[in-house]
């Protein structure tokens, strides 16, 4: 627990941070209170430009610690970025009530791309763009792999789903290895007793995404897919004898 750490007169804020403190679990307490300020203002603004935008317009005015100490937080190892994910997965699962355990988790993967004006930013690339409107269809930037999770809930006696993003990943080697792997962290939260629907387009059925369906028994997937993608299994192991291994009978 870090409610010590802070004290506000304004109780939202001591609520808030309440709430935000699982995420901060194992940190050291300067690193859970900056934490917490770059969180609160993500809230605030309606856009959050960069940490500097951030520190300038909301985090000065709460606190006299200096922007680099904002920049050290994020850029190391001081914490584990991946277990943000489990715990909004957590959060997430607390809020479903039990008379809708029996109904399906959706779990979306998209990626989107962040145009960069500048050409010293890490990982970023020439990159294809179909909706670009620049006059061209490439734009140099980065691409984000996103995962999110659709939930259902009880509002005025009926059901509906809410959704909340997981993660974001920077697509620095495949995109599907990111995918498969952002999906295979949630279904370890998830376990096995619930049924799970993995929604994607058809850029996203392939090689480690696909083989997740297998890996998984309560995991399904709806998708599109390209004309030319493969949906059957390889063939099976040589036998030794000659010619086409007998095919098994299967009876009522």
């Amino acid at each position: 627990m870090y409610s010590h750490l802070l004290y506000f007169k304004d109780s939202i804020l001591n609520r808030l941070f309440s709430y935000f403190h699982d995420y901060f679990f194992g940190t050291t307490k300067p690193t859970a209170r900056n934490l917490f300020l770059v969180i609160l203002a993500i809230l605030i603004l309606d856009t959050f430009r960069s940490v500097s935008f951030a520190h300038r317009h909301v985090i000065s005015k709460m606190s006299k610690t200096s922007l680099n100490a904002f920049y050290y937080v994020l850029q190391t190892d001081a914490f584990e970025h991946s277990t943000w994910n489990d715990v909004t997965t957590r959060k997430a699962l607390s809020v479903v009530p039990e008379q809708l355990d029996s109904q399906p988790l959706f779990l979306s993967i998209d990626d989107t791309l962040i145009e960069k004006f500048g050409k010293k930013f890490e990982h970023s690339s020439t990159l294809f763009d179909h909706a670009a409107h620049n006059g061209s269809n490439f734009l140099n930037g980065h691409c984000m792999v996103s995962l999110l999770l659709s939930f259902p809930v009880l509002s005025e006696q009926k059901m509906l789903y809410l959704s909340v993003p997981l993660g974001y990943r920077l697509w620095d080697k495949s995109k599907l290895a990111l995918a498969a792997e952002m999906v295979a962290q949630t279904m370890h939260v998830i376990g096995t007793q619930r049924q799970v629907i993995l929604l994607c387009d058809s850029w996203y059925p392939k090689v480690e995404v696909a083989e997740l369906v297998d890996c998984y028994e309560n995991l399904h997937l709806i998708c599109n897919v390209r004309s030319d993608t493969v949906l059957y299994d390889l063939p099976p192991a040589p036998t030794g004898k000659r010619g086409r291994p007998r095919k098994q009978r299967i009876f009522p």
